[in-house]
């Protein structure tokens, strides 16, 4: 078998130039795929805990969930229809963009009645000061 420094110096800068120009095509092409969008949100963080829901920790002034009437401590038991809990959230705002509508269903503490409620996402993030972004959709952790 031949040796990389049998092998012409010219070949060898060649085929590292043909593979560079492939690995940059696949990565422009994995990202027009995979929807390479802006971070949308409807302006909620929501608590860390592994439950059959997400319960709002906090939401945004003026933000599309304020507009809309959700409140901390009530319970989002289905986005778009599909059950949620706190692996499945981020997920399921992932592919929205600005402008288009989510539909939330709400348990509040206390009422016996689920809210249902359209919110719009809008672009960018709504958080505090003092917190991580988990991919930019609106899931937060406090900044150690």
């Amino acid at each position: 078998m031949r040796s990389f420094s049998s092998i012409p110096r010219h070949w060898l800068l060649a085929a590292a130039v043909v593979f560079a120009a492939a690995t940059i095509l696949y990565t422009f092409v994995w990202l027009y795929y995979a929807g390479w969008s802006a971070p949308v949100s409807i302006g909620i963080e929501w608590k860390l805990a592994y439950t059959p829901y997400v319960e709002i920790e906090r939401v945004s002034p003026n933000g599309p969930a304020d507009k809309a009437g959700l409140r901390v401590g009530d319970k989002i038991l289905r986005v778009n229809g599909y059950p949620q809990h706190i692996l499945s959230m981020a997920p399921a705002f992932s592919h929205g963009k600005p402008g288009e509508v989510v539909t939330v269903e709400v348990e509040r503490p206390g009422e016996s009645k689920l809210l249902v409620r359209k919110i719009p996402f809008t672009a960018g993030t709504h958080v505090s000061e003092k917190t991580q972004i988990s991919e930019g959709l609106g899931a937060s952790q406090p900044i150690n």
